[in-house]
């Protein structure tokens, strides 16, 4: 059996390559993993079970496993050169580029993690020298590192330190490694017996028999961060939707549609699915992912077992079907980082029902480990940035619907007006003062240093918020006249002759009460009052649709349009009788953050809202407070009614303690 050889540096080409991969496998597995596993555990157990989340750590560590050899490889490969003065001097040239990288990777995520757990821990908001700071270790320690490798290929004399560390870990990595294959193997296997023992999605197929033999196209178009009061279409004073309120003239229009939450995963989670987030528990930054049945418990899944060809363009980056591993689509389109290494794993991921978000995630925590896996955030963000403009989206989407055989199912989801506010050329200062001149981006440098983490500002900001509104305005402008070409294209093709066509967005976003852009425990108007436009196959006559609905009745009523009834695991109620000219049930609607955010220091807790009638009422359920509003007399919730209203305020209580019976606690 091959051992290492203490006191020496490798001998043989087996001795090398084995201290080489133990070492990476060291810095990886031993130092990396844990290090960023401490660092983010509480988000991880919020979004899963302890169990989903050691199968999740075996996964990485096989995934490093793998890039130990690639890292123990290249280094290899690098070193060549040596090997045309000696075997001795490529050897030596080996082990002290190994040692060298290894030793700055090591030092460098020990210090980045340590700054991150003094932010974390005595919830400072802003550590202006830790980047300086560890700049300037690095360079530091690069300086040593490089020192330390010239000295150790040209001095005779090694210490035995290193070599002996490296096989007492490799014991452990080695174990470590045999146990995760095991797991995923035992995991493999459990999934693939659960999907041979479910072939069709309850409450669908069943529901097939009695559905309409007409089955018209569905286009569903959301933008991202769209307040239904910064529209004109909703009286705003504002020009800042022409091409939409246009749509508006010949549609339905929902004056009071809600969002299921105040961003993005969990609201359209609630979109496609009809459940609640406390249902369907999608809530986190990544790490919250559909699994089982859950993957096919969807609008896209449900329309394509109906005969329908599916198809989705998503522009945000947290909420693509491969990453949230939802089912249904036969097409996607969606942004994909500059990373193969990354673009295969997602694959295997996704297919094994393992989540690669956190290898992502942690790979843009480390200092060093966005090189290993290929993710610079320039480059990645460049990308995104392109394939965000929503030129490109709708172009794509005008190309899918030629494309698709009908009936086909089309979901549309755009960035604009979504931060950072980057309206094209020809629509800056359409609304914001010359005067009033503004960068965005660096308007937006200058937010994050006067702005906590929970994206609150003081009542001396309150000017400059309102100038990044205008900003917001412009931004929504452009999208708007983007979206308003493709509706002209698409009418001039005849797309929408047999098509509904439906418009809405994930959330809102909120320029006032010192809080800005959206998230956070607020459930305010500004952050869950959502537009919701309907244009049935054929209509010429607008009409305005008073009754509130939520995101959680899209599905159902896309179903009830096709003659299906409302599958068990729905929770929304259908309102196409409202499209048929009918009244909307009424009943309460929910909006709510259930996510476990790091950075949220003061509302790391559960916040929920219902609307019932023309009173709204708000609970941080965590600290008990409850707020009341009365919409009608109030819209812009500045009087809590709590105090004064108690009838009201006991039966609005009354309707969440309802909802929230029986619902997990996470």
């Amino acid at each position: 059996m091959h051992r290492f050889t203490t006191g020496r540096t490798p001998q043989t080409a087996w001795e090398l390559g084995r201290f080489s991969f133990a070492w990476w496998l060291f810095n990886f597995v031993l130092v990396l993993l844990p290090l960023d596993l401490l660092y983010r555990l509480q988000s991880l157990l919020d979004a899963g079970s302890l169990l989903q989340v050691g199968l999740d750590c075996a996964f990485m560590v096989l995934v490093f496993t793998l890039l130990a050899l690639v890292m123990a490889t290249a280094v290899a490969v690098v070193c060549l050169p040596f090997r045309l003065i000696s075997s001795k001097a490529y050897f030596r040239s080996v082990f002290a580029a190994n040692a060298g990288g290894g030793g700055l990777f090591l030092a460098t995520n020990v210090f980045h993690y340590g700054i991150r757990w003094v932010e974390k821990t005595f919830r400072l908001t802003d550590i202006s020298w830790a980047g300086p700071v560890e700049t300037g270790f690095l360079v530091v320690m690069a300086v040593c590192i490089v020192a330390y490798c010239l000295f150790f290929l040209f001095k005779t004399g090694f210490s035995d330190a290193l070599t002996r560390f490296a096989e007492s870990s490799w014991k452990l990595t080695r174990a470590m490694a045999i146990v995760s294959v095991l797991a995923v193997v035992s995991h493999v296997g459990y999934v693939s017996y659960e999907r041979s023992q479910t072939s069709v999605l309850p409450g669908v197929v069943q529901n097939n028999e009695a559905a309409s033999t007409h089955r018209p196209n569905i286009v569903l178009v959301t933008f991202d961060a769209l307040r239904a009061s910064e529209m004109s279409l909703y009286g705003y004073s504002l020009k800042t939707t022409p091409h939409l309120d246009r749509l508006g003239q010949s549609a339905y229009v929902f004056d009071n549609m809600y969002s299921s939450c105040n961003w993005t995963v969990p609201s359209l989670s609630s979109l496609l699915t009809g459940k609640h987030p406390f249902t369907h528990n999608v809530n986190g930054v990544g790490y919250s992912i559909f699994r089982g049945m859950d993957k096919d418990e969807n609008i896209a899944q449900a329309l394509r077992l109906l005969g329908y060809n599916t198809a989705a363009i998503v522009a945000n980056h947290l909420f693509m079907p491969s990453q949230v591993q939802i089912n249904g689509f036969d097409e996607v389109v969606e942004f994909e980082p500059p990373s193969a290494f990354l673009m295969l794993l997602r694959d295997i991921a996704q297919e094994l029902e393992f989540s690669t978000v956190w290898l992502h995630d942690l790979a843009e925590e480390s200092p060093l480990a966005d090189s290993v896996l290929g993710l610079s955030p320039l480059a990645t963000m460049d990308r995104f940035h392109e394939f965000s403009d929503p030129r490109s989206n709708f172009a794509m989407a005008r190309d899918v619907m030629k494309r698709l055989k009908s009936p086909f199912f089309l979901w549309v989801h755009v960035m604009p007006p979504h931060a950072p506010y980057l309206p094209d050329k020809e629509f800056l200062y359409t609304f914001l003062p010359e005067h009033g001149v503004l960068d965005t981006l660096e308007a937006f440098n200058e937010v994050d240093t006067v702005m906590f983490p929970q994206s609150t500002y003081g009542r001396e900001f309150q000017p400059f918020i309102d100038k990044l509104e205008l900003r917001y305005d412009e931004h929504l402008r452009f999208v708007d006249d983007v979206f308003g070409q493709f509706l002209d294209d698409v009418e001039h093709d005849g797309l929408l002759d047999d098509t509904v066509l439906m418009v809405s967005a994930d959330h809102g976003e909120s320029f006032e009460r010192g809080f800005l852009m959206h998230g956070g425990p607020y459930l305010y108007q500004e952050l869950i009052h959502v537009p919701l436009i309907v244009k049935m196959p054929g209509q010429t006559e607008g009409k305005r649709v008073a009754s509130a609905v939520s995101h959680v009745d899209l599905a159902p009523t896309l179903l009830d349009l096709l003659g299906v009834s409302t599958p068990d695991w729905m929770e929304g109620r259908s309102f196409s009788a409202a499209l048929r000219g009918g009244d909307v049930p009424v009943g309460p609607k929910l909006s709510m953050n259930f996510s476990l955010i790091d950075n949220w220091f003061d509302f790391m807790s559960k916040t929920i809202a219902v609307v019932q009638d023309k009173y709204k009422m708000i609970c941080y359920l965590a600290y008990d407070k409850c707020e009341l509003y009365n919409l009608d007399t109030d819209p812009g919730e500045t009087t809590d009614l709590a105090d004064k209203e108690k009838e009201i305020y006991a039966a609005m209580k009354g309707e969440i303690q309802r909802a929230l019976k029986g619902k997990p606690a996470s």
